[in-house]
């Protein structure tokens, strides 16, 4: 039930800009997380608790308010029977 509630919390969000007189279409918004909510604080420590996992197995990279983790290995099999990447991933 609660992972149904963030789902929905989610999914199918829309946005659009107005600039002066020039408004665009309404566009999908498919990352990030609405800022002023109750469930924002909640889902970011969700992110944050994945985020320390991912620490311990992968490189990060960040530019301004983006961050990119790189995890390799020689032997995919090992790379995708290890448990924070199936964790992550499933």
């Amino acid at each position: 039930m609660a992972l149904k509630v963030i789902i929905s919390f989610l999914d199918h969000r829309t946005q659009w800009v107005i600039l002066n007189s020039d408004e665009c279409t309404l566009k999908p918004v498919l990352t990030g997380v609405p800022q002023v909510s109750i469930l924002a604080p909640i889902i970011f420590l969700l992110f944050i608790k994945v985020l320390l996992k991912l620490l311990t197995i992968s490189r990060s990279f960040s530019y301004a308010d983006d961050t990119v983790f790189v995890t390799s290995d020689f032997d995919v099999k090992a790379l995708e029977s290890n448990p924070i990447v199936t964790m992550i991933f499933s």
